[in-house]
């Protein structure tokens, strides 16, 4: 289990948004969110990412887990669009450099803890997706 959410309710503006919600996303699962206008996919998102609060249940994800939240209308006057990605995924793009150095390192010296240490960034590499 990557993330739970259990009997999540949210009112707004006096409509019942969600009542008894419950949903469980798994490591390597892919989920899509699909409704009309106004029936509460960007509420749930911000919900599940911490940005809303339920109004009653909880929200769980594991230690690993990590919830990347990007608002509907941005504001971002001095980035690109490809910046404002590559900011999303700068925790992969940092595991991945720091293994790129240690591949480099590996092609001439290999010791336990170059070992250890790349094996520890590549698994969290993979976690992240």
């Amino acid at each position: 289990m990557q993330m739970k959410a259990e009997q999540i309710q949210k009112i707004m503006g006096g409509n019942i948004l969600f009542e008894n919600l419950q949903l469980e996303v798994n490591s390597g699962e892919h989920v899509a969110i699909v409704g009309v206008n106004g029936s509460g996919k960007t509420t749930l998102l911000q919900l599940l990412a911490g940005v809303e609060i339920p109004d009653k249940g909880r929200i769980i994800k594991s230690k690993e887990a990590t919830i990347g939240y990007l608002h509907q209308i941005p504001h971002y006057p001095l980035h690109a669009v490809k910046e404002v990605l590559e900011e999303a995924f700068a925790d992969i793009y940092a595991i991945k450099a720091k293994m790129t150095v240690l591949e480099q390192e590996m092609q001439s010296t290999v010791t336990d803890k170059i070992l250890l240490q790349y094996g520890q960034l590549q698994e969290r590499f993979m976690l992240l997706g």
